[in-house]
């Protein structure tokens, strides 16, 4: 869920100050709606795994990016906050998609000789990304 909430840590000053296409943001909007895209993460962690386990890693990762895309199309198209949180609601969906889904495959096709240090590897590309997200 981090990661589908580190951009609004460096753009909440925007947010609040409405120097934005869509205007001003109250604090309390910006928390709920927040909250929102965590509701979607976990709904969506739960929807990737009963999918992977009903029909492949594959096709859960197919889902996942087609909700990214809609989720892409929804913030490209964006002309109020409620579409703005809405694409926000897609992407959190597909990061905690593919953080769920994405080791479960790899864990099943890589060799194994390399697969604890791939798997590792994507745990720290996920601890680093939040970490340097964080920091900028």
């Amino acid at each position: 869920c981090g990661l589908s909430t580190v951009w609004i840590s460096p753009t909440s000053v925007e947010l609040t100050a409405g120097s934005n296409i869509v205007g001003r943001f109250e604090e309390d909007e910006i928390s709920i709606k927040i909250l929102t895209s965590h509701y979607a993460s976990v709904l969506s962690a739960l929807l990737m795994g009963l999918t992977a386990n009903s029909y492949g890693r594959k096709p859960a990762l197919y889902l996942a990016a087609i909700i990214n895309i809609i989720g892409g199309e929804i913030l490209r198209n964006a002309e109020d906050s409620t579409s703005i949180w809405a694409g926000n609601a897609c992407a959190s969906c597909t990061i905690v998609s593919g953080l769920v889904v994405g080791p479960m495959l790899l864990s099943e096709i890589a060799h194994q000789r390399v697969r604890g240090a791939l798997i590792t590897f994507c745990a720290l590309q996920f601890n680093f990304g939040m970490l340097a997200a964080y920091s900028l």
